[in-house]
């Protein structure tokens, strides 16, 4: 039933992102490569708009000495009432001002485009923020797209949006904004992508700051591919979603935050690449519907979810792909591995060996006959197998007052059952009566 709901949460979440990838020709796990290289783009090829407003017809210089921001609003300014282009040029666009350097209001289809990261940079020496998209109610097909922008370490928010929707922001990087890097609010914004992002944090960010702020509004629909290096003041979480639902995140890369994601919606993250130099935990789901498929580094199990209390119902998360050899903070997780636990000494109440919580078969042995009275992290549906690789019988207890209620065993024909040697039982968690209930002996 998981890999039912988790399969559809995909379709659901994935369909518009493949027509947009579709689209535009590109796939989520190419991001990783536009840290090295980004082609250049020239002027005739932009976009393939009706109308391309170059900045430096009005005025901009470029040159990383001149303040470029008014020439840049006369340019905004120009652009025709269906959208347009605002194109920049290879050069480095610069503004001491404690105003946005780009603002758009009201106005949809309008395409931000420099000629690659490398090459087109705008950089906000004052306080203001870096780009502006704001709609009264929604602006709609808004593309920013190969640029970098630098907030010079005193900037507030990289790209500002409000009420953004069917808009898509990617091959960027940005750096130096102590607010958030990309922040998207509104009650209208959806169906947005941001992708193939490089996201850097600036010296004093602060503490409220994210690399990626989507708290507010319906993100159903929306992928987000980013990759963050950190910062000597990192941000505290790299990507918010908290209030938008549901949310994918496809082959990023984390490092130098606490949390990589914090979410209350439904969440995918498929592949991430965790690193636990700085990060304190990769995912801290605040709400059900979680599955996350981890990638080459992913940790253990505690580090890549954060559920304090189990908080989360454990049915409603699922990971795969992680090697955890330590036990962690979800109990039943089902991964699909197997374990050896130390040798039973002695009889067992509510049982739970280190390392063993997240796995479907138990290789279990004993050099003298002992008793299980119960099984600990019973969740809903959870088959587990235990298999006695030993030379003596290994007992399972009926209804055992030694364990906890929630923890005993059922074996079915009312009496307690020894599995031999070579043996095994397999066993479900029955939710309804909370109970283990044997369910096959060999």
């Amino acid at each position: 039933m998981r890999l039912g709901i988790s399969v559809a949460l995909g379709v659901i979440v994935l369909t518009p992102v493949v027509l947009a990838l579709v689209g535009t020709g590109s796939w989520p796990f190419q991001g990783f490569a536009f840290a090295q290289s980004v082609p250049a783009v020239s002027r005739a090829g932009v976009s393939g708009a009706s109308e391309i407003v170059n900045v430096k017809d009005f005025g901009a210089k470029g040159d990383g000495l001149t303040d470029d921001r008014d020439a840049i609003a006369r340019a905004v300014a120009a652009l025709p009432a269906r959208g347009g282009v605002l194109f920049f040029p290879c050069g480095i666009y610069i503004t001491r001002s404690v105003s946005p350097f780009i603002a758009v209001a009201d106005k949809n289809s309008v395409t931000i485009e420099g000629t690659g990261a490398p090459c087109t940079t705008l950089q906000q020496f004052g306080t203001g923020n870096g780009i502006e998209l704001i709609g009264k109610t929604e602006i709609t097909n808004i593309v920013v797209r190969d640029l970098t922008l630098d907030g010079g370490n005193r900037a507030a928010k990289g790209i500002d949006t409000q009420n953004l929707k069917d808009s898509v922001i990617e091959r960027i990087s940005i750096a130096g904004f102590l607010d958030h890097a990309i922040d998207i609010r509104g009650e209208y914004n959806l169906h947005n992508v941001v992708r193939h992002a490089r996201i850097t944090a600036g010296i004093g960010a602060r503490a409220s700051g994210r690399a990626l702020n989507i708290r507010a509004g319906n993100h159903n629909a929306s992928e987000y591919n980013y990759y963050n290096i950190g910062g000597p003041n990192r941000y505290d979480t790299a990507i918010d979603t908290r209030g938008s639902s549901p949310f994918i995140s496809i082959g990023d890369v984390f490092d130098g935050t606490t949390y990589a994601i914090q979410s209350n919606g439904p969440l995918v993250a498929l592949m991430p690449y965790f690193d636990f130099h700085t990060l304190k935990a990769g995912i801290y789901p605040q709400a059900n519907n979680v599955t996350v498929v981890i990638g080459e580094r992913g940790g253990r199990i505690d580090q890549i979810i954060h559920n304090p209390g189990n908080a989360v119902s454990d049915k409603y998360l699922t990971v795969i792909g992680s090697n955890d050899a330590t036990g962690g903070l979800i109990a039943g997780t089902v991964l699909g591995t197997v374990a050896t636990p130390q040798r039973l000494t002695a009889n067992v109440h509510d049982y739970a060996p280190p390392g063993s919580r997240y796995t479907l078969v138990w290789r279990l042995s004993s050099a003298t006959p002992q008793a299980i009275s119960g099984v600990a992290n019973g969740v809903d549906g959870k088959i587990l197998t235990i298999s006695n690789v030993g030379a003596v019988p290994i007992t399972l207890a009926n209804q055992n007052v030694g364990s906890a209620v929630a923890n005993r065993i059922i074996t079915g024909n009312g009496a307690d059952l020894a599995i031999g040697p070579d043996g095994a039982a397999t066993l479900y968690y029955d939710g309804t009566s909370t109970r283990w209930r044997v369910i096959a002996v060999r």
